[in-house]
C-alpha cells in the first residue's frame, strides 16, 4: 500500500471511513473509545504517512486561527453586551455553518471548537 498503485484503494477506504465517522458524529452509530483511538491512528497513518498530506493543525495553523477566533468571539461578546442579539446570533450561526461550534459559558465568556 505504500506505492502509488494503491493510492486509489487508500482514497476509497478514506471515503468509507468519512461516511462512518459522520454517522458516529450524528449518533447513527456508536464506537468504543478503543476503536475510536484505533480509527484515528489508522486514518492518520493513511492520510499523513501514506498519502503524504500535510497536517496543518499540527504544523501551527492554529497559531493564526486562535487569535482570529478570539477576535470574533470578542466582537460577539460586545454585541451581546450591547443587546445586539441579531449580530450575536449571526456570528454564532455563520460560525456554525462552517463547522465551528460556539459555546456560551455561565461566566459570560464563550469558547469554540
Amino acid at each position: 500500500m505504500n506505492d502509488d498503485l494503491s493510492s486509489p484503494m487508500v482514497i476509497s477506504a478514506l471515503f468509507d471511513w468519512v461516511r462512518i465517522i459522520n454517522q458516529i458524529a450524528s449518533g447513527e452509530q456508536t464506537i468504543s473509545a478503543a476503536d475510536l483511538d484505533e480509527l484515528r491512528r489508522v486514518v492518520n497513518l493513511y492520510v499523513f504517512d501514506i498519502l503524504g498530506l500535510r497536517n496543518e493543525r499540527a504544523e501551527g495553523a492554529d497559531d493564526k486561527i486562535s487569535p482570529l477566533m478570539d477576535m470574533i468571539l470578542e466582537i460577539r461578546s460586545n454585541a451581546k453586551a450591547n443587546k445586539d442579539w441579531p449580530t450575536a446570533d449571526l456570528i454564532r450561526n455563520r460560525l456554525s455553518a462552517i463547522g465551528i461550534k460556539v459555546k456560551d459559558n455561565k461566566d459570560g465568556t464563550s469558547t469554540w471548537e
